[in-house]
């Protein structure tokens, strides 16, 4: 049973040679039927050997023949065996690519032996905003391109202008505000959950670009807890995302200047978070460090010197 593989500047292949009752003990190879430059390689073989690597460095570009012939423990050879390969070329030196099975490809250069981040490099900015195709072929260091490769893709549309929201799946609580292209906006604070009542909510958030195309909606689920009677004035608290990762988001409406602490309580009331107490007042946000916390179900707890109050959430 023999299979052969050419690739780069190394020919390699698999072949598995077995001998009856005999052992084999080296093997030998040459190519184009230059046997006068056989390469003889001694080997600690039973009665099978399986052969992975010979040196095709010396080859030039384009077709050529490999003979391969096995010694057994008698010193005797076995019958030669003889496939045809292609040599191609080692490191990528360039590559081309083309959108839509049209348009004429322009060559890039890439320096041998590094790592190349084709698609960052592709401009894509003349294409109409939709679905489009893009195909790319490398080369290698003797000339030979691969064969092209054909991906589809979706040509978005700049900078984004806007961003949208709705609750709970339900598109007909569609918000959506503007943004500047440079803006760094802090989506949690501008959302207003006014509306929503007691209990888990997941809200859904995505951006819109200059060509009015739309990414892809993320959602998160959080929770909302209004009419908050033990600490008078505080309303509307959400906390979100819930289960939380490395950071807990908690925003809330103070009528009033309020002194607050808060603090995270695991399942058995023991406090693992800390925070230093703030005076807060009107909407506000405050994010709570858990990434250190293990997996698992813990309580955010808000308090004042008038009571407390807590909400759960999961730790991922």
């Amino acid at each position: 049973m023999k299979h052969f593989r050419i690739a780069g500047a190394i020919a390699l292949l698999v072949l598995c040679a077995q001998v009856s009752a005999q052992t084999i003990n080296a093997y030998r190879y040459w190519f184009d039927d230059n046997g006068a430059s056989a390469v003889t390689t001694p080997v600690a073989g039973g009665q099978q050997y399986t052969l992975s690597a010979v040196d095709a460095g010396a080859l030039t570009k384009g077709y050529h023949r490999i003979t391969v012939q096995f010694r057994d423990s008698n010193n005797e050879w076995g019958v030669p065996v003889t496939s045809m390969f292609y040599r191609n070329g080692g490191y990528l030196t360039a590559y081309q690519y083309w959108f839509d099975d049209a348009g004429t490809p322009g060559s890039v250069n890439l320096t041998p032996g590094t790592t190349a981040n084709i698609t960052a490099s592709l401009d894509a900015s003349a294409l109409d905003l939709g679905y489009h195709r893009v195909t790319i072929r490398t080369r290698d260091a003797l000339g030979v391109w691969s064969a092209p490769i054909t991906s589809v893709f979706a040509r978005t549309g700049g900078q984004q202008v806007a961003y949208q929201y709705w609750f709970d799946d339900d598109v007909n609580t569609l918000v959506e505000t503007t943004m500047g292209a440079t803006d760094v906006v802090d989506i949690a604070t501008q959302l207003d959950a006014s509306t929503l009542i007691n209990g888990p909510h997941t809200v859904t958030l995505r951006t819109k670009d200059q060509q009015s195309g739309f990414s892809v909606p993320v959602t998160y689920a959080f929770d909302v807890a209004v009419g908050i009677e033990e600490i008078a004035g505080l309303d509307r608290v959400l906390l979100f995302p819930n289960p939380a990762n490395d950071m807990l988001h908690v925003r809330f409406d103070a009528e009033a200047a309020a002194d607050l602490r808060f603090d995270v309580i695991d399942a058995s009331g023991r406090v693992v978070v800390g925070e230093e107490r703030e005076v807060v007042a009107g909407s506000t946000l405050r994010m709570v460090g858990i990434a250190h916390l293990s997996t698992g179900t813990y309580r955010l707890r808000i308090s004042s010197d008038a009571g407390s109050f807590s909400r759960p959430f999961t730790k991922l």
